[in-house]
């Protein structure tokens, strides 16, 4: 209810659009801007279709107020998924699912989304796109348990609010329209579980799991193509197929005591910037859960919490949970990796292999098992895009005649070519319809 309606009947098309530098001067001449640039393509609801390109923000802006949020699939004729990824009549095939705030946000990322469509349909899997913003109900709103034990909360406020007035945090995305960028609001890192939902839940795709991942993570070249991905589909699907498990998380530390950083990370401590949820009551009850909890501007607090939760109504736990992990803030539990089994409350601190074994009803993925988990099975980075250095592609529009340019988040990669051979991008000719 809080989240209104979506539009989830749509197949989305892009082009690459993308030309390297004309010259062979290590890319300090740009490309002249000579042809077609980027662009995605909509088809949505009965009759809607539109063309959306970096310049054309006017008509960008009237398409978002008027259908975002909307979720739409990579349309590819004649799919066929992976023979790997096929699943059965009670589990049908997964969807790889990407999140937007924004067309404004797509086009920051737009070389990593572009490889992200290429890698899908290089191992043959469904993927679809969530493009909108947390709807205002969400994004102005913490859970109340959160709310309630946070012990930091002055920081946000003055201190004569501070005991009335819910914590809320700006989005770290685009500024949004309906509050002219000046009212607090929770991070958009939020829209991931909403969309996750949305798609097990309510759309048509009828998907039997997800596999979700950050816009702002990419593939090396050597991990695209050939064996890797036959290899990528197979580990995604010891996934999707495994009726054992529900949810599975990137473990930090894969539970392993690392030299030098202490003993074995808590079964909880998971990062989020991609993960698997199987098309389930447990998935869904899970994904709608970590929403419900949010907790701050980003979400491990909340998924941590969560996970805990579940655990502690499935009986994993000693004794009672007592929200211990609200009480802290983000970054204390990564400068505090090693201490945490000594500072934080014993009864959260459980073995993982009594988490994987004695309590059969808590469906999260906690062991140590190095088949199931998304480090291995998702061959995704999330460290090497440069949020501060970007770079400018030129372009041309027939209908206007005009010149324009898209600014994109880069790598450290020399100059525009080299980058966009590290994209693996090359693969495809920039004009092309995908």
């Amino acid at each position: 209810q809080e989240a209104g309606s979506v539009e989830m009947d749509c197949k989305f098309n892009i082009r690459s659009g993308l030309w390297a530098s004309s010259s062979s001067d290590d890319g300090k001449k740009r490309n002249r801007g000579v042809h077609v640039g980027p662009a995605i393509i909509l088809r949505y609801g009965e009759e809607g279709y539109i063309t959306l390109e970096p310049h054309s923000h006017n008509k960008t802006r009237t398409f978002e107020k008027q259908n975002a949020p909307i979720i739409c699939e990579h349309d590819l004729p004649n799919f066929i998924p992976a023979s790997a990824l096929t699943g059965s009549e009670d589990l049908p095939e997964p969807v790889l699912l990407l999140v937007a705030s924004s067309i404004e946000y797509l086009w920051k990322l737009w070389p990593f989304f572009v490889q992200k469509v290429l890698w899908a349909d290089s191992i043959q899997m469904r993927l679809a796109i969530w493009i909108g913003e947390l709807p205002i109900k969400i994004a102005t709103s913490v859970s109340k348990d959160c709310l309630f034990n946070y012990r930091d909360i002055q920081r946000h406020y003055n201190s004569h609010h501070a005991h009335n007035e819910p914590r809320k945090l700006k989005s770290v995305y685009e500024e949004r329209d309906d509050h002219n960028g000046t009212s607090p609001l929770n991070s958009n890192h939020y829209i991931k579980m909403l969309a996750t939902y949305a798609v097990l839940q309510f759309s048509s795709l009828k998907v039997g799991g997800l596999f979700y991942v950050d816009m702002d993570t990419l593939l090396t070249h050597r991990k695209i193509g050939g064996y890797s991905n036959q290899f990528a589909a197979q580990r995604m699907a010891l996934v999707h197929l495994n009726y054992k498990k529900d949810v599975y998380f990137y473990q930090i530390h894969h539970g392993d005591a690392i030299p030098g950083r202490g003993p074995p990370s808590p079964f909880w401590l998971v990062k989020t910037h991609h993960y698997y949820v199987r098309n389930t009551i447990f998935g869904r009850r899970f994904i709608l859960a970590w929403l419900h909890w949010r907790c701050g501007f980003k979400d491990q607090i909340a998924i941590w919490h969560t996970i805990v939760k579940f655990a502690e109504s499935a009986g994993c736990l000693k004794d009672a949970y007592h929200d211990d992990i609200y009480k802290f803030e983000y970054s204390y539990f990564f400068q505090n990796a090693d201490k945490l089994k000594l500072w934080l409350p014993d009864n959260i601190n459980i073995d993982r292999y009594d988490c994987s074994h004695k309590c059969p009803d808590f469906l999260f993925d906690c062991s140590t098992n190095k088949d199931f988990d998304l480090k291995n099975t998702v061959p995704l980075l999330h460290e090497i895009i440069d949020s501060v250095s970007t770079r400018i592609f030129f372009y041309f529009d027939p209908v206007d005649q005009t010149r324009h340019s898209i600014r994109v988040q880069s790598t450290p990669a020399k100059d525009d070519l080299s980058f966009l051979i590290y994209l693996n991008l090359t693969i495809v000719h920039p004009a092309a319809i995908i």
